[in-house]
């Protein structure tokens, strides 16, 4: 179970086409991983329930977070395909 103490965010991307293509990346290699949707207009403070529609229609955030013990691993397969800094 993913949970802030056991895992890491190791990258957002901003559309449903970038979360697909990541989500298998991830799956190649192995990696378990957790996507957490946050549409970026939402009132702070809130947290509305995201339904289909809106991943759709919207610009919605898609944050993957690993296990921490898989930190290294991630960010290094991120890193040569481009994902992360």
């Amino acid at each position: 179970m993913f949970t802030s103490f056991n895992s890491v965010s190791v990258c957002t991307v901003h559309t449903l086409e970038e979360q697909a293509r990541l989500r298998r990346l991830l799956e190649e290699h192995q990696l378990e991983y957790d996507v957490s949707v946050k549409d970026p207009n939402a009132l702070p403070g809130f947290a509305p329930v995201v339904d289909a529609e809106q991943m759709l229609n919207r610009e919605m955030l898609y944050e993957f977070s690993v296990y921490k013990k898989d930190v290294r691993k991630a960010v290094s397969l991120l890193e040569k395909e481009g994902y992360y800094d």
